[in-house]
């Protein structure tokens, strides 16, 4: 019996271990089915950082034409200031120049008419000048004639 008994205990543990080996089983299955899903995920986590990196290398590209057309844009500001301030300056220098210039007209214009004056009284003058010295000399010769004609 004894051997009977081992037989029994033997077929018992066998199961066991069978039933130990079927859990087992059942275990590396659903790990298995775990690493599978975790390296699906890591697959697609690699996929979208991929896509991200890729998303921020444009973003960066596209900020970096950003700042270069601002500081084209900048530039152009200055330069386009500066040009400003020296076309400002330059037509108030011609604005004061012209002032001058019509301030000078002015004045030259005043001395001609003045001028014009002097002159038409200076003819007037030479006329009435002129008329009594006519006037004087018809007298001396008047009188002449009459002195050696008495």
């Amino acid at each position: 019996m004894r051997k009977y008994e081992e037989v029994a205990r033997v077929k018992k543990q066998c199961e066991e271990m069978a039933q130990e080996r079927n859990v087992a089983v059942r275990e590396r299955n659903g790990l298995k089915q775990q690493c599978t899903a975790a390296i699906r995920q890591w697959d697609i986590a690699l996929r979208e950082k991929n896509e991200y990196r890729e998303a921020l290398a444009k973003v960066q590209q596209q900020h970096e034409e950003a700042v270069k057309e601002v500081n084209l844009a900048m530039a152009v500001r200055m330069k386009t200031t500066k040009e400003m301030k020296r076309l400002t300056e330059e037509r108030n220098a011609a604005m004061q120049e012209y002032s001058l210039i019509m301030s000078e007209r002015d004045t030259v214009h005043k001395e001609i008419e003045k001028l014009t004056e002097d002159v038409g009284r200076a003819a007037a003058k030479v006329e009435q000048l002129q008329s009594e010295n006519k006037m004087l000399t018809e007298e001396a010769s008047n009188f002449l004639l009459s002195y050696f004609l008495y």
